[in-house]
């Protein structure tokens, strides 16, 4: 099951996007652990992202992506949480 929303407000020159998502997997054949009756594995994502974009010209964009994203798991080992920052320009020919 997933869910998923994006909202973008573009104020020229600008261009603001602004996404959620959130993901459960109920995985029916994996299980987790040991034993006689171990538990069917889990797993929950939530992943924000925002990116800004700048027009610089009609065929040059500078932007900043933004993302957050949390995984959660009765897997220890797909525990995880990150962020990512990246820049650029976007040139097209």
């Amino acid at each position: 099951r997933t869910v998923r929303q994006e909202i973008v407000w573009a104020p020229a020159p600008w261009k603001i996007r602004l996404t959620a998502r959130a993901a459960r997997y109920d995985y029916d054949v994996q299980t987790e652990g040991i034993g006689i009756n171990p538990p069917h594995r889990l797993k929950e994502e939530f992943r924000l992202r925002t990116r800004t974009e700048r027009a610089l010209s009609p065929r040059t964009t500078l932007y900043a992506d933004l993302t957050w994203e949390r995984s959660r798991s009765n897997d220890p080992l797909a525990n995880y949480r990150v962020k990512t920052v990246f820049t650029g320009l976007d040139v097209t020919f």
